[in-house]
């Protein structure tokens, strides 16, 4: 009998060994599922977050694109602005009869209309002049070009 009964001890030891090996992964199982679902909200977050940032990344990109028609509009009425008052002084200069507004196309007419003045009550201390077309004095370049990169950097002085 005592084989028997050593039998049965091993394999109640066995057994009791199984159990807590059972128990063991059961707990490793569920932290396991823990640490997973973790993962996956840290996912969905990081997620949510990259879609927050694609958002911003596009509005950044179309205020870009705004500012930069904005600066290539003012550039554009700047140019415009020179080669009206350039042929306001050869029609001063060569004794011509045509008028200003002669001189002008329609397009050019209609936009200097529509240009915006800035009134002199905007300034606290200081007070703005008129300054006409004929007041500005330009540097011609040998070859007759206006420089828009110092016009550009003359305007981004002027946002700050």
């Amino acid at each position: 009998m005592s084989n028997n009964s050593d039998t049965i001890s091993k394999l109640s030891d066995a057994l009791s060994n199984l159990i807590n090996a059972y128990e063991t992964l059961q707990k490793e199982k569920e932290d396991l599922e823990k640490e997973n679902q973790g993962l996956k909200n840290t996912i969905e977050d990081l997620e949510s977050s990259n879609g927050d940032l694609k958002s911003k990344l596009n509005d950044i990109n179309s205020t870009n694109e705004k500012h930069g028609s904005n600066i290539n509009s003012m550039l554009h009425k700047i140019e415009n602005i020179l080669k009206v008052g350039d042929r306001k002084k050869d029609n001063h200069s060569g004794n011509s009869n045509n008028t200003y507004s002669n001189s002008l196309s329609k397009d050019e007419e209609e936009e200097f209309s529509s240009t915006p003045t800035i009134s002199s009550d905007r300034f606290d201390k200081q007070k703005a002049e008129a300054v006409s077309v004929d007041d500005i004095q330009l540097e011609k370049k040998s070859d007759d070009k206006i420089d828009l990169n110092r016009m550009a950097s003359l305007l981004n002085g002027f946002n700050k």
